[in-house]
C-alpha cells in the first residue's frame, strides 16, 4: 500500500491548537463556544465544544490520541475519518442535548471514542481480528464503568480540570463508532453478495 500523509488528521489537531491559543478557558471566546446548561438553543455550540479544551494537559491528551487513531484511520481512508468525525460529534451533541442537566462540555474525548472503534475496523487485518475485538471490548468495559459510575478514568487523572467529566458523551461516542462499523460491515457483506450472484450470472 502507498504511504499517504495523514493530513487531514494533522489538520485538524492544528485546527485545535490553534483555536486553544486564541479561546483559552477564561476568555470570552470560549464562553461563548462552550457548551452548558443555560444556552442549548444556541445551535453552534452544539458544534464548536468539540474543539474547545480546559488546558494545555486537556489539549495534549486530545490531540495525542487524535494523531494516533486519526492516522490509523486515515491511511486506510480519509472518507471514513470524515464520517467518523462528524457521526461521533454529532452523537455526542444528541446526547447533550437530550440531557435534562449538565455543567459544561467541551473537549473532543467523545467523538473520539467513535475515532477508536473505526479505527479498530480499519486495522483490523494489521491488529488481527481477536486482537482488534479486544481492544474494542477493553474500551467498551471502560466506558461501562465510567457510566456506572459518573467517572471518567482517563479524564479524572488529568490536572486542570474545570468541571467534572460528561462520561455519558463518551458512551454516545463509542456507540456511534460501533453503529457505523456495524453499517459498514453490512455494507460490504451486500457487496460481496451482489458480486458473487453477478459472477455466477
Amino acid at each position: 500500500m502507498k504511504f499517504r500523509v495523514p493530513l487531514l488528521t494533522f489538520s485538524v489537531c492544528t485546527a485545535l491548537i490553534a483555536l486553544w491559543l486564541i479561546a483559552p478557558l477564561g476568555s470570552s471566546l470560549f464562553d461563548a463556544l462552550a457548551l452548558d446548561q443555560g444556552r442549548t438553543m444556541q445551535a453552534w455550540r452544539f458544534v464548536s465544544a468539540h474543539a474547545l479544551h480546559t488546558s494545555a494537559t486537556h489539549l495534549a491528551w486530545n490531540i495525542g490520541a487524535l494523531a494516533l487513531i486519526g492516522t490509523a484511520i486515515e491511511l486506510e481512508s480519509r472518507t471514513r475519518l470524515v464520517l467518523a468525525l462528524l457521526v461521533g460529534s454529532a452523537a455526542v451533541s444528541v446526547w447533550f442535548f437530550m440531557q435534562d442537566e449538565f455543567t459544561r462540555y467541551v473537549g473532543a474525548s467523545g467523538a473520539l471514542n467513535t475515532l477508536l472503534i473505526v479505527a479498530l475496523y480499519c486495522q483490523r487485518q494489521r491488529l488481527s481480528n481477536k486482537v482488534a475485538a479486544l481492544i474494542a471490548l477493553i474500551a467498551a468495559i471502560k466506558v461501562i464503568i465510567e457510566t456506572l459510575t459518573h467517572t471518567s478514568i482517563t479524564s479524572s487523572h488529568i490536572p486542570g480540570a474545570a468541571w467534572p467529566s460528561a462520561t455519558g458523551a463518551h458512551a454516545a461516542g463509542y456507540a456511534a463508532g460501533v453503529a457505523l462499523v456495524l453499517l459498514w460491515v453490512a455494507l460490504d457483506a451486500r457487496a460481496r453478495q451482489t458480486e458473487k450472484h453477478d459472477s455466477k450470472g
